[in-house]
């Protein structure tokens, strides 16, 4: 009876084991799906000229904090020219293309990106031959969630694209990414005092506000950002150390993914420089690549089910730890024993 026992236990805890690993993995499964799509969709484009195409993001009500799209061409019909323009990335992690495919990827910070029209970058394409050619999305593509990290896209509901290639001018002439009106910065200052050191400049419209500094020029290895939109800027640089030369410079995004970098030059902190506890949101663009790196697209499902599934291993090895020793250790009855001969 026992053995029985033993073994039904066995298998509803082993059950329990399979559906404790698959139950957070399968919950990315109810979120939204995002998908992806050309912009054009369709047109006439001459050979000899580069047909300019655009990526659009629809997050289906997702906050999403990196995108990778990966665009499969026909290398009979064009030869790769250049990827990037206008997006809605605070940081590009690629944009290359050769051989066939096209390869954009970034990350945004917090508060990410919601919407149905976010720009993921444009790409160029010289035409070689007439006819027909298509555009689509390749795997490794990914729209990855602000929480948890889930790669939410639906590769087979983003469409592909068809375009027609023809002698002489094209009848719908592409859309370039010079077409939006740049975002420039004015009135740039440093004001140093002796807590801390005050970056301002503006913008002729609404951005983000973004400082990089560092202590040799060109090296700017600490930054610090501010997320809302706004035209006059002010960025407090906290922590600096005393009587040093810092060099800086400064990035502004608007809501369409144009984007604006201008170099401020340098700055000496003064001689009674004190330390401060940063008051303003710090962001380490290194850690953006690791968001869209193939080994952590989707990756906070799979640790997260693994360790709940370690969790619940352990328990079930306590159970019959547990079960076997209170069985071995159970007292013999000796009632129906013929007494011992003495």
């Amino acid at each position: 009876m026992y053995k029985v026992r033993f073994k039904t236990k066995t298998i509803l805890f082993s059950l329990l084991l399979v559906i404790s690993f698959f139950a957070t993995a399968s919950f990315s499964s109810v979120l939204a799906a995002a998908t992806l799509y050309f912009s054009p969709a369709s047109g006439s484009y001459a050979v000899g000229s580069t047909m300019v195409v655009s990526v659009r993001l629809n997050t289906n009500g997702e906050t999403i904090n990196a995108v990778s799209a990966y665009i499969n061409y026909p290398t009979d019909a064009f030869d790769f020219a250049w990827a990037g323009g206008s997006s809605i990335f605070n940081v590009w992690a690629e944009k290359t293309g050769g051989g066939g495919q096209v390869k954009m990827s970034g990350g945004l910070f917090p508060p990410g990106y919601t919407g149905g029209n976010g720009l993921v970058g444009s790409f160029g394409l010289k035409v070689k031959r007439t006819g027909s050619a298509g555009l689509s999305f390749a795997g490794g593509s990914a729209v990855v969630t602000q929480s948890g990290n889930s790669d939410i896209l639906s590769l087979g509901g983003s469409p592909g694209a068809t375009y027609s290639l023809v002698n002489g001018a094209p009848t719908q002439p592409p859309a370039t990414p010079t077409s939006v009106p740049a975002l420039t910065v004015s009135n740039l200052n440093a004001k140093v005092d002796t807590s801390s050191v005050i970056i301002s400049w503006d913008t002729d419209r609404p951005a983000d506000s973004y400082v990089e500094y560092g202590v040799e020029a060109d090296k700017y290895l600490v930054n610090t950002y501010k997320d809302e939109k706004v035209t006059h800027h002010e960025v407090n640089l906290v922590g600096l150390g005393a009587h040093t030369t810092y060099y800086y410079r400064v990035k502004s995004k608007d809501a369409g993914g144009v984007e604006v970098v201008k170099s401020g030059g340098s700055f000496q902190t003064s001689q009674d420089q004190s330390v401060a506890t940063p008051t303003e949101q710090k962001k380490n663009i290194n850690s953006i690549y690791s968001l869209i790196s193939p080994w952590t697209l989707g990756g906070g499902i799979f640790w997260s089910s693994l360790v709940l599934f370690i969790i619940v291993f352990i328990l079930v090895v306590r159970h019959f730890k547990h079960g076997v020793l209170k069985n071995n250790t159970e007292p013999v009855q000796t009632d129906n024993l013929p007494p011992s001969v003495s």
